[in-house]
């Protein structure tokens, strides 16, 4: 089906379950175009979608499709979705996100996903010794192994499949995977260095 076959309407005003209908056919497509990406990168895909829809069809109501009825233009959607998340990819891989910086803003949630995947450490007692010694273990990781903070953020603060973290790496899925492990491991050794300075 071609886009050109859907027709920009001009009835004022918005029409909530037009928006509504849009919303959640945007939610379901990018879900299953890109379901392997963390839920912060799938919102913010959302959102340059929604734009791009909102700017080319208007907010009025849905679009005329080829016999006339109004309906979400899914297709139209799907290449939008596809070209979009793409290009977003492309540019935070140029400008890959640094963990540590998430430290700085106070992110609980960072320290929980990082626990998460090192579990194991018995001696992380208390969360605001926990706290310090992530930040201090991951400044450490990141002077000495930058690639290894690196891969660390994509698979556990990006939520990056094994595939496209291994992409990123210019590596096997194979060497990837032993990659990680070795990555974790050295930030777990940091994280006991720092655990017992600090006591």
């Amino acid at each position: 089906m071609s886009n050109d076959h859907y027709v920009r309407v001009g009835r004022s005003g918005t029409d909530i379950d037009s928006f509504e209908e849009v919303i959640a056919a945007v939610d379901r497509l990018v879900r299953s175009k890109w379901g392997g990406w963390s839920q912060a990168n799938r919102e913010d895909l959302e959102s340059i979608v929604l734009e791009k829809y909102f700017s080319h069809f208007g907010r009025a109501r849905l679009p005329d499709g080829p016999d006339g009825e109004r309906e979400v233009p899914v297709a139209w959607l799907r290449a939008v979705i596809k070209n979009a998340g793409i290009d977003l990819h492309r540019r935070r891989e140029a400008r890959p996100q640094e963990v540590a910086d998430l430290f700085d803003q106070d992110n609980p949630e960072v320290e929980r996903m990082l626990l998460g995947a090192l579990a194991g450490v018995p001696s992380l007692s208390t969360v605001v010794t926990t706290q310090m010694a992530l930040q201090s273990a991951f400044r450490a990781l990141r002077d000495a192994y930058p690639s290894d903070a690196k891969l660390i953020g994509w698979s556990v603060i990006e939520d990056l499949s094994l595939t496209e973290v291994a992409r990123l790496a210019g590596k096997n899925d194979e060497a990837t995977k032993r990659a990680i492990q070795r990555a974790k491991k050295r930030l777990r050794d940091l994280i006991e260095v720092a655990l017992r300075a600090d006591g």
